[in-house]
């Protein structure tokens, strides 16, 4: 009999072992146009509760109607309905939005009274964007890592070697966060080489709308960081 705990604590170990901590962070976006058209993205949680995207989620000629987030709690939790989110910030040709989420909900997309007990979780699942960049030359022998959707149940983690990223349909997956090992190297976006984002790109970009304009003044982990890399 302690055998097969002992068994069954090493599996449990080994699946916890596997899912990194940036993987409760990744959200699926789905958002709705003036023309009625859909789109389906992904992106991540940072500092803030701020959330990170490709514009091309999000803008199409003009904003997006309605965006809504959806994410799995935890490790072998669904993935469900979390918030509606607006944007804040977007650059359309460096294809980066900054959204915020505003209107919480409960797994089946209701929206909630505020506060709520989701709002308040959301704040505590933020992944550490604002950091110095992992300035890892880009090569084929790098292995990638991000996360997979698994038919709604949950999100796992996908790894696969840097030449058999750059053959997949970037479209599938924009804004979807790139990592390797538990290092973030940008997100996906067919507007930039190797359909990468990287991660010193998108940290100046914060900051420079964070040094011209009073978008982030809420914000305090996105001001102490930009205040420290003003160049």
């Amino acid at each position: 009999m302690s055998r097969i705990l002992f068994f069954l604590f090493f599996l449990f170990d080994c699946a916890f072992a596997s899912y990194p901590l940036w993987l409760k962070d990744g959200l699926k976006i789905q958002t709705t146009f003036e023309d009625s058209n859909f789109t389906k993205g992904y992106g991540i949680v940072f500092e803030d509760g701020l959330v990170l995207t490709s514009a091309s989620v999000v803008y199409s000629k003009s904003r997006a109607n309605d965006i809504l987030l959806y994410h799995s709690e935890s490790f072998d939790e669904p993935i469900s309905c979390l918030s509606h989110a607006d944007i804040i910030a977007l650059d359309d040709g460096l294809d980066i939005a900054i959204l915020k989420p505003t209107k919480f909900t409960d797994i089946y997309c209701n929206i909630m009274p505020e506060p709520n007990a989701r709002s308040l979780h959301f704040k505590n699942r933020t992944f550490k964007l604002l950091v110095e960049p992992f300035n890892l030359p880009v090569n084929s022998r790098i292995e990638i890592s991000y996360f997979l959707e698994q038919d709604w149940l949950e999100f796992g983690r996908e790894r696969m070697w840097f030449d058999d990223y750059i053959k997949l349909d970037a479209s599938d997956i924009l804004g979807m966060p790139l990592f390797v090992e538990d290092e973030f190297l940008g997100i996906v976006s067919k507007k930039h080489k190797n359909n990468i984002l990287k991660h010193g790109e998108i940290l100046g970009f914060i900051c420079e709308v964070s040094n011209k304009t009073s978008v982030f003044k809420d914000y305090r982990s996105v001001l102490e960081f930009c205040s420290r890399n003003i160049k």
